[in-house]
C-alpha cells in the first residue's frame, strides 16, 4: 500500500510572520470530515528573522513541536489511524468506518464498533478495503457473513448472532456506505435496501418461584444480588441500574419515585416503586453519589451471575436483562393491565409490551397439557 508523504511547510504572513502547515500527498481523510485535504494548519507561528532572544525561542520550539506532529502523523498514517487516498478510490473504508464510529456515543457507539470488528474479520485481520472494492456484492456477501459465520464478541455471550443483531450490525454497515456514498468517496449506486424489521423476542425470565428461590440464595456479590433483585421489582435495565444517583430517588408522601433519564432512549421518567425494592438501595448517601458505586457490566459479573442461578436450582440461562422481562410477566400475572404496564416499562409503542402478554398466553396454552392421565376405556 502506498502510504501518504507528510512535509513540514511554511507559509508567510504579514510582518515576517511564518505559519507553519503539514502538507500530505497523495491527500489524507479529514477525521472529522471525512473527506480528502492535503493540509493541516498546526497553528504554529513565528518571527522568520528573530530580533529579540524570546523571538528565538519562539522560532526553536515552534519548529520541534512541529517536527513532532510530523512525525506523529506519518506514524499514524502508516498504522492505519489516518485516511490514504493513494488513487481516488482507494482510500480505506476500514478507517473511514472507525472515524466515523468514533462520532457515535452511548450504546449506539458500542453497536458500530462491533460491526468494524465482524467487518474486519470478514475481509481478514491485516486487510484492507479500498473504497472501490465496496459494491453491493461485497455487502451482499457481509450480510451473508453475518447471518451465518460472524461469532459473539460481546463479552459473556458466545455462539452466533441473533437475527436482530445481524440486522442491528447489517443497518449500521449500510449507513456508514450510505455516509461514504455522499460524500464522493464510493462512486457505486446502492440499491435501498429492503427494510427488515428485527424480530421482538423475550429471552427467559423467572417464575414467581424461582424469583424467591433467588432471593433467598446467597449471592457472592451482595451488590449484584441487590441490582438484579431490584431490576425485578423495578423492571429498571441494568444501563439505568448501574447510572443510578441518590438524587434521582425521591420520597413523597404518596410513596418512593425515580425521576431519571433513560439511557437507551434520552427521555425523563418518572417511575414508582414499592417499599421493598427501595430497601435494596441500601443506606442513602450524597445527592451525587451512585447507588450501586460498585456495579459495572462484564464478563467476570455475567459469571457470577450465573453462578448464582445455578447456585440456586434454577437451570435457565438468566442474563441480567432477563430480570426485566421477569418484572412484565409477574405484573401481567398479577393483574396489571397493558396499558398501565407498558408506562411503567418506558414502552412508546404498546406493542412492545404486547409481546409479553403473548408469551403469556403461550405458557398458558402449554400449560393445559401439563396434567395427564390415563382415562379409563369405554366399552
Amino acid at each position: 500500500m502506498k502510504f501518504s508523504k507528510v512535509t513540514l511547510r511554511k507559509k508567510k504572513l504579514a510582518k515576517g510572520r511564518i505559519s507553519l502547515y503539514l502538507d500530505f500527498y497523495p491527500p489524507v481523510l479529514h477525521p472529522e470530515t471525512g473527506k480528502e485535504t492535503r493540509r493541516e494548519f498546526l497553528n504554529l507561528h513565528y518571527i522568520d528573522r528573530p530580533r529579540t532572544p524570546a523571538d528565538t525561542t519562539e522560532k526553536e520550539n515552534s519548529l520541534a513541536l512541529a517536527a513532532s506532529i510530523r512525525l506523529k502523523r506519518e506514524v499514524q498514517i502508516r498504522d492505519g489511524q489516518a485516511g490514504i487516498s493513494a488513487v481516488k478510490g482507494k482510500e480505506s473504508f476500514l478507517v473511514f468506518f472507525s472515524t466515523q464510529a468514533e462520532k457515535q456515543t452511548g450504546s449506539t457507539a458500542k453497536g458500530y464498533k462491533q460491526t468494524l470488528k465482524h467487518l474486519t474479520d470478514f475481509v481478514g485481520t491485516g486487510n484492507d478495503v479500498p473504497f472501490q472494492s465496496v459494491t453491493p456484492e461485497f455487502a451482499d456477501n457481509f450480510q451473508h457473513y453475518l447471518q451465518t459465520k460472524a461469532r459473539n464478541k460481546t463479552a459473556g455471550r458466545t455462539g452466533g448472532l441473533s437475527n436482530n443483531t445481524t440486522i442491528s450490525y447489517f443497518v449500521k454497515f449500510m449507513a456508514i456506505v450510505r455516509k461514504a456514498v455522499s460524500g464522493g468517496q464510493i462512486q457505486t449506486n446502492f440499491p435501498k435496501p429492503r427494510r427488515e424489521k428485527p424480530k421482538k423476542t423475550i429471552r427467559d425470565f423467572l417464575t414467581r418461584d424461582e424469583l424467591q428461590a433467588l432471593a433467598a440464595t446467597p449471592c457472592e456479590l451482595d451488590y449484584l444480588q441487590n441490582a438484579a433483585l431490584f431490576s425485578a421489582l423495578t423492571g429498571l435495565r441494568f444501563s439505568d441500574i448501574e447510572k443510578l444517583r441518590w438524587e434521582e430517588v425521591k420520597e413523597t408522601a404518596e410513596g418512593y419515585n425515580i425521576e431519571f433519564r433513560v439511557q437507551k432512549t434520552g427521555d425523563m421518567e418518572r417511575l414508582p416503586i414499592s417499599d421493598k425494592a427501595y430497601s435494596l438501595l441500601g443506606e442513602r448517601r450524597t445527592p451525587a453519589s451512585r447507588v450501586f458505586p460498585e456495579l459495572k457490566y462484564s464478563y467476570w459479573l455475567n459469571t457470577k451471575l450465573r453462578e448464582w442461578v445455578a447456585a440456586a436450582g434454577i437451570g435457565k440461562k438468566i442474563a441480567f436483562h432477563c430480570f426485566r422481562h421477569t418484572y412484565a410477566m409477574l405484573q401481567l400475572e398479577g393483574g396489571t393491565d397493558l396499558f398501565t404496564l407498558s408506562k411503567l416499562m418506558g414502552h412508546k409503542d404498546i406493542e412492545t409490551t404486547q409481546i409479553y402478554a403473548k408469551v403469556q398466553d403461550k405458557k398458558k396454552r402449554e400449560s393445559v397439557h401439563v396434567i395427564d392421565i390415563d382415562l379409563p376405556t369405554k366399552e
